[in-house]
């Protein structure tokens, strides 16, 4: 992706507000491309701060789509617990086409959109 910004609307069609923008973000290197087209939003990790476990790291804040990719905050060491806020940073690259095909986000937006959108909203990914 050339533009890596992603902005939150309110409204419906012909109608839309922005309410929140231009947070940057992380998407999928070449080989493991973020999937353009339009997704919901379907199920949030639940537990404490969303958590998610890689292979050899954490994100936290985690919101899967219906089209299996994740949004979900920059990386963080594996051993990681309790509030992100404190954790040890593994990988806090934005802007870049670097995941394998997440949405990566500054823990401050990941945070925001976890907490606040509903499952079911449409996410929009443009090339």
């Amino acid at each position: 992706m050339s533009e890596h910004a992603l902005r939150v609307y309110q409204g419906r069609k012909g109608d839309w507000k922005r309410i929140k923008g231009d947070w940057e973000f992380s998407c999928g290197a070449p080989a493991t491309r973020t999937p353009c087209g339009q997704f919901d939003l379907c199920w949030r990790v639940q537990n404490d701060y969303g958590w998610k476990m890689f292979e050899k790291c954490k994100a936290a804040y985690v919101y899967w789509t219906t089209a299996g990719f994740m949004l979900h905050t920059i990386l963080y060491d594996k051993y990681s617990e309790g509030d992100p806020e404190y954790a040890d940073i593994a990988d806090d690259r934005l802007g870049m086409n670097i995941s394998m095909s997440c949405i990566r986000l500054a823990l401050e937006n990941a945070r925001w959109i976890y907490t606040n959108i509903p499952h079911g909203t449409k996410l929009v990914v443009y090339e």
